[in-house]
């Protein structure tokens, strides 16, 4: 059985998930995310959803503006406005690419999907500003993963299709992904069986995927001659000092200093693992003084 059969096994759960689009896909499409409608802005996208009797598994299209930034926001992203409401923001890089008329507004059309969860109404939205007619990967009939159980299993999709993809492509690629397999699997297909399991406080099982998932990438990582993805080592810790076992943290953690090429920790001092070592050690010393 290989590891990601075993994941499935633990989870108990069928990691079977809808067809979505993968990152680089994202960024290359004109329809795009719109960001903070879930925290910022949720108030008037719910406002915005509610005025239209989308307030559970609902879905809707309408126009609005880009309105622009002050040049002065560091951030300088494009807020926009539909009907009254602020339901998000474009991305810095795309609201500077936007050539504002006098108005200081830009035409743009929006598709809005609403989800109730336990934490409430939940909206997202996808933008199109382009001025050709929209192509949107989206509609009412192929919603995007909306929960986190489901944006979970989407992203889970997605790395193991992307890791399918490398391998069957071939050639260097493909020798860089075999790096990082054990058992069959990939360490990034780990990342949300590994959240998943800690949500469930299965945590000596999460435990033991991010032992495998640090073997990968330390493998990738001695033989490609740069520092193993920390994340895995990261998680490691955390469930180590749930668990209180304080010695097997200060090792997992020592265990990825070890593996960083020579130099590497000097130079960067800040690494969250390395800060988390050396908290550790003062908190130790000043209990013996």
């Amino acid at each position: 059985m290989g590891l990601v059969d075993k994941v499935r096994r633990l989870l108990g759960r069928d990691w079977e998930i809808a067809n979505t689009r993968l990152m680089e896909e994202q960024y290359s499409a004109c329809d795009t995310l719109l960001a903070a409608t879930t925290t910022d802005y949720a108030d008037g996208a719910r406002a915005l959803a509610r005025k239209y009797g989308q307030d559970g598994h609902g879905y809707m299209e309408a126009h609005g503006v880009i309105l622009r930034s002050d040049p002065d926001d560091e951030g300088n992203a494009g807020t926009v406005l539909v009907e009254g409401n602020r339901i998000g923001r474009i991305p810095c890089y795309v609201a500077r690419q936007l050539e504002f008329g006098p108005s200081g507004e830009e035409p743009v059309v929006i598709r809005m999907f609403t989800e109730r969860t336990a934490r409430g109404l939940r909206c997202e939205a996808w933008y199109w500003f382009g001025r050709s007619e929209p192509r949107w990967f989206y509609s009412r009939d192929h919603r995007p993963p909306m929960t986190p159980e489901a944006k979970a299993e989407a992203a889970q999709r997605d790395t193991e299709r992307m890791v399918e993809e490398a391998l069957e492509e071939g050639g260097p690629r493909a020798d860089s992904f075999r790096l990082g397999m054990v058992d069959g699997t990939h360490y990034l297909e780990t990342v949300e069986p590994i959240k998943q399991l800690k949500r469930e406080d299965r945590l000596e099982e999460a435990l033991d995927l991010c032992m495998t998932a640090i073997q990968g990438a330390e493998n990738e990582a001695r033989a490609e001659g740069h520092q193993p993805a920390p994340w895995y080592t990261e998680q490691a810790a955390i469930i180590l000092r749930k668990l209180k076992r304080p010695d097997e943290e200060k090792a997992i953690i020592q265990r990825w200093i070890d593996a960083c090429p020579e130099g590497y920790i000097k130079a960067n001092p800040d690494e969250t693992l390395v800060v988390r070592l050396r908290r550790i050690r003062e908190k130790e010393n000043a209990k013996r003084s």
